[in-house]
């Protein structure tokens, strides 16, 4: 035994291999700190579903740790990209699939070129989860067990650089899970009675398919998730770079205490690390199913028969083809059976789902006249006899449904039309577009020349021609709507079919302030909750009602005033106390335990100018500090410096309390002081200072958060009579038939006198 713990090996036999451990007597396992970052594949496989869980808390060994020490952070959980997802009534369109509908549904393991059908149902357990006693869990505790037995063998042989091992690359995986732990934003949308049906498509990359039948809501929370995201323990960028730095240290500083302990304890060191890498690789290789808790889901598969082409186009076929042919393409006996293609499975799926327009959308078939007229053709043909649904119990007793779609020979019919199509020329799109290149203009063949059959007309009004002449809409005439910003401000996400999309419409007069909550209807717009600048009197705010920081207040009211009136005030509290700093209004939990997402409204600033420190972006600040969600960044507010990309948070507060206001009362005081009496007259009246402002706003903020629909007691009770007489003030009495003919009678005789 050395001085330094290690093992000296003193071998005294002859021989040149003999001769170096006679030359090196000190054997050592330096290199078993390298065990510590192997086995990077197997735990990248699971990371993301790992940290989802509470046991990435747990002090453990963990192989390749370096995978949870990244520059960013995933923004979403990751999903499969060798399948894509089709609406087949909401046309909703994902590039990608769901990493749960992945683990649900596993259509890469299906054989090319194939149909299953599913139905997809939900109950009331929870959404899907990583199970509690899953295979990641009894990974996170064999990494503990591993991390004690470590711990106790250092304390046996009394090593204190294996001892700070242990610590140091157990407390490793702690912080990291600090760092990394997070969960889904919270989505539950609500089953809409009138909501088309959530049936989907998913196409693979080998070329099956996979039909659910579900729900919308079921499909938009497992297909169609754009707004899913996670939401970290930590959310602040800074602090998790710090937490990555920290990890970092931990990982260098025991991979170097590995390296000088006792031999015994890095052979126990790399038994363990082989071990519990050997048990990550298999659980990486496990079906993504078995972590997650998919109790929630029930999923039933559907048979599908039918589809074949009819024996008798097969017979068809077999007698008009050559010898030769009919060998190529007929099986022999004990030959297996002719593979299916693509066209059969596309066909399969039509019939199933009774419609074209999804293999549009999706873009799944070629854009050729041969293959619009099969997709025509064949949604006649699914059509014509429409899917037969049966069931039938099982030997277990369950119910089986079954699907019976329509014989067609889709090969022999894509063959047809590409046939058909081979000798034209030109199709539609291409005739199109030669027009467009010729301006616009027919072009005119010389009578001489016969003219050539087209498989298309001539286009003589198009789209250009009626867009040039037809009438505006009278609000674009008075140059009152910018049309282009509302479509995109008032079109629905296909996915939130019915669901109402808010606009924060701000406007400003002379003397006024006008905010509101606005959503758009076939009928005109609706307004949901309403704020004016002359209601901050009755906050205490006499003067000044346009500047920016009444702007702030009157979004503070318009927001604290709708949420009030959805009961939703208490959960979502916003900025209560201004500091000036950026902030997004985030979900929150109710008083039921789950989590609320909140009212989300997009601003709409009309024809305003959006200059950085406009004032509308005052009213859109009040509002988001109010407990609102506004989509924004903080580019547009008044101590934003372009060059180096910050925002000055003290800038932005002074002029959300007056201080802008303030500061020009005082050099306006100090330099012009006849000016000033006359510009600030009504502050000078009230007995307004320019040191005082900022109490002023600061008791209106409190005030509006106390009582948002706060009455102004001194304001004249006007009651029924009051009205009806305003409306009859301003009416013209109706004359009776005597008097309208008398009146007739007096401007003729003025005429002929």
């Amino acid at each position: 035994m050395e001085e330094n713990g290690n093992i000296g090996v003193v071998i005294g036999q002859p021989g040149w291999f003999i001769e170096y451990f006679q030359t090196q007597p000190i054997f050592q396992l330096d290199i078993v700190g390298f065990l510590a970052i192997l086995g990077e594949g197997s735990v990248q496989t699971v990371a993301q579903v790992t940290t989802l869980s509470w046991m990435c808390l747990l002090p453990r060994l963990v192989p390749a740790p370096q995978i949870f020490i990244r520059p960013n952070r995933p923004e979403k959980l990751e999903t499969v990209a060798s399948a894509s997802v089709v609406g087949v009534y909401s046309g909703n369109i994902g590039e990608d699939i769901h990493h749960v509908a992945h683990a649900l549904h596993r259509g890469d393991k299906l054989p090319p070129n194939t149909v299953m059908c599913v139905r997809v149902t939900e109950n009331d357990k929870p959404r899907p989860s990583p199970k509690r006693f899953g295979p990641l869990a009894i990974l996170a505790l064999m990494g503990a067990v591993l991390s004690l037995a470590l711990l106790a063998l250092a304390i046996l042989y009394k090593d204190g650089m294996a001892l700070l091992a242990v610590i140091l690359l157990s407390m490793l995986s702690t912080n990291t899970g600090i760092a990394n732990k997070w969960r889904p934003t919270p989505n539950s949308p609500a089953h809409d009675p009138h909501s088309p049906p959530g049936d989907v498509v998913i196409k693979y990359a080998q070329g099956s398919f996979i039909v659910v039948k579900c729900e919308e809501a079921t499909a938009r929370y497992l297909y169609f998730n754009p707004s899913e995201r996670c939401i970290y323990w930590v959310r602040s960028n800074t602090t998790y770079r710090f937490l990555s730095l920290i990890s970092t240290l931990l990982l260098m500083g025991g991979v170097i205490a590995l390296a000088n302990a006792r031999i015994q304890n890095q052979t126990a060191f790399a038994g363990a690390y082989m071990l519990v890498n050997i048990f990550y690789w298999i659980g990486a290789a496990l079906p993504p199913a078995s972590h997650w808790d998919l109790s929630r889901l029930q999923v039933h598969l559907i048979e599908v028969h039918g589809g074949a082409p009819p024996r008798s186009a097969q017979r068809v076929e077999i007698k008009q083809t050559t010898a030769t042919a009919t060998a190529a393409t007929e099986p022999k006996r004990g030959e297996p059976a002719r593979p299916p293609t693509y066209t059969e499975a596309l066909w399969k799926v039509i019939a199933v789902t009774g419609s074209k327009d999804w293999v549009k959308e999706a873009g799944w078939a070629p854009k050729t006249a041969a293959w619009a007229d099969w997709l025509n053709e064949a949604e006649e043909a699914a059509l014509s006899e429409p899917m037969k649904v049966a069931s039938y119990y099982k030997e277990d007793g369950q119910e089986q449904e079954v699907w019976t779609i329509r014989n067609w020979d889709s090969r022999r019919a894509l063959s047809t039309h590409l046939e058909s199509n081979k000798f034209r020329p030109r199709t539609i799109d291409s005739a199109t577009s030669a027009w467009r290149e010729n301006g616009g203009i027919t072009e005119q063949r010389p009578p001489s020349q016969p003219e050539a059959a087209m498989p298309f007309t001539k286009v003589v009004k198009n789209s250009p021609y009626f867009s040039r002449f037809q009438t505006k809409y009278r609000r674009r005439r008075s140059g009152k709507t910018d049309y282009y910003a509302r479509k995109r401000l008032v079109a629905q996400a296909k996915n939130k079919y019915n669901a109402p999309k808010y606009r924060l419409v701000v406007r400003f007069t002379n003397r006024d302030i006008i905010a509101q909550l606005v959503t758009a209807e076939i009928t005109g717009d609706k307004v949901f909750a309403a704020a004016y600048a002359h209601e901050l009197k009755r906050y205490g705010i006499e003067n000044g009602l346009t500047n920016w920081s009444a702007g702030y207040a009157t979004g503070l009211l318009l927001a604290r005033r709708a949420l009030k009136k959805l009961d939703l005030d208490e959960d979502f509290t916003g900025v209560e106390e201004a500091d000036g700093e950026f902030t997004l209004t985030e979900a929150a939990e109710g008083e039921d335990g789950e989590s609320r997402r909140p009212f989300k409204a997009f601003l709409d600033v009309g024809l305003h100018r959006t200059s950085t420190g406009a004032r509308i972006f005052g009213v859109m600040k009040g509002a988001s500090d109010g407990g609102l969600y506004v989509p924004h960044n903080e580019k547009r507010f008044p101590g934003y410096d372009q060059e180096s990309k910050e925002l000055d948070a003290e800038t932005l507060r002074k002029y959300i309390f007056g201080g802008h206001v303030a500061e020009y009362m005082e050099t306006l005081q100090d330099d012009d002081e006849e000016r000033y009496k006359q510009q600030f007259a009504r502050y000078i009246e009230d007995e307004i200072e320019a040191d005082g402002l900022e109490e002023i706003y600061a008791e209106a903020h409190k005030a509006i958060r106390e009582d948002p629909f706060k009455k102004d007691e001194d304001a004249d009770k006007k009651g029924k009579a009051y009205w009806k007489a305003e409306g009859k003030k301003h009416k013209v009495i109706k004359l009776t038939k005597e008097e309208k003919d008398q009146r007739i009678k007096e401007k003729i005789e003025r005429l002929a006198s």
